[in-house]
């Protein structure tokens, strides 16, 4: 009978996870542009959550990891490092390889950055870069799969097109289990439980 209960609860447990998740996703990315305690250059996090047949991914990384300055894009070689990032950062296999049997198709991808708002108030901008603010890319990953069961492991590979991201916080839940590791340019694969 407890073990029926479990059962029973499993699924429901695994929404309500991934509904804090989600909702933890999202104020971690609003936070991060304003908080210097979650920012080391050369380090990024990637919150890796699996339901039903959704597989959503954030990445957050420091801009200087991304474009090489945190400062709005003055120059026109600034501007363009900033376009291209976005462009690599759209194409998730630039972040991360799925396994191909699982079948995932990227619905979305969402990139977010205070160096993609229009800046018109140059005194307010002047401003932010005197107080030393960082900026940071926060990347959103929608996947529908086909066979999440199928996702045991997933590689990243974001370090070939970031080089100057050295290190991966990684946390992730699945329906097996949750855990968090570290990866780096020579350990890229993450194992789901």
């Amino acid at each position: 009978m407890e073990q029926m209960m479990r059962r029973d609860l499993t699924p429901v447990l695994i929404a309500y996870i991934f509904l804090i998740l989600t909702v933890f996703f999202t104020v971690s990315s609003r936070a991060a542009d304003s908080n210097p305690d979650v920012h080391e250059h050369g380090v990024g996090a990637l919150n890796i959550a699996i339901q039903g047949n959704e597989l959503k991914i954030e990445l957050e990384l420091p801009a200087e990891n991304v474009v090489g300055f945190e400062h709005e894009a003055r120059t026109a070689e600034e501007k363009k490092r900033v376009h291209d990032a976005v462009a690599k950062l759209k194409k998730a296999s630039n972040t991360v390889v799925l396994p191909e049997n699982a079948a995932c198709e990227l619905e979305k991808a969402e990139i977010k950055s205070a160096l993609l708002e229009d800046h018109h108030d140059h005194e307010k901008s002047k401003e932010h870069d005197d107080h030393g603010e960082h900026s940071e890319f926060a990347v959103h990953y929608h996947f529908v799969c086909a066979k999440t069961g199928l996702l045991s492991n997933l590689d990243i590979s974001l370090f070939k097109h970031f080089p100057s991201t050295h290190k991966l916080r990684v946390q992730y839940i699945t329906p097996k289990g949750q855990g968090a590791l570290q990866t780096t340019p020579k350990s890229t694969r993450i194992k789901f439980n």
